[in-house]
């Protein structure tokens, strides 16, 4: 209920992002992130690829990196297919 939005990020789209807080390396990225494109994130990332990006309600971003992210996307319109756009 408090999600807006859920899409796939292409790996491109993503360059020079910058960990504003956080961590970065052996056990994965989380922490606040931020790019010029999509501005301030929070990541919850174990690779940096297969990007998912989720806009909650209050407009702040997730962004998640399951290891098969087309099963995760076409899991989620399947129970909600509103909430998939097709671009970020």
């Amino acid at each position: 209920s408090g999600i807006k939005s859920v899409n796939k990020v292409p790996h491109g789209d993503m360059k020079g992002v910058i960990r504003t807080f956080g961590n970065g390396g052996l056990f994965g990225y989380t922490g606040m992130f931020y790019n010029k494109k999509f501005g301030s994130m929070t990541w919850y990332c174990t690779q940096r690829r297969n990007y998912i990006l989720i806009v909650k309600t209050d407009n702040k971003q997730v962004v998640i990196s399951p290891d098969d992210p087309d099963g995760f996307m076409s899991d989620l319109v399947a129970v909600q297919p509103g909430l998939v756009t097709e671009n970020p």
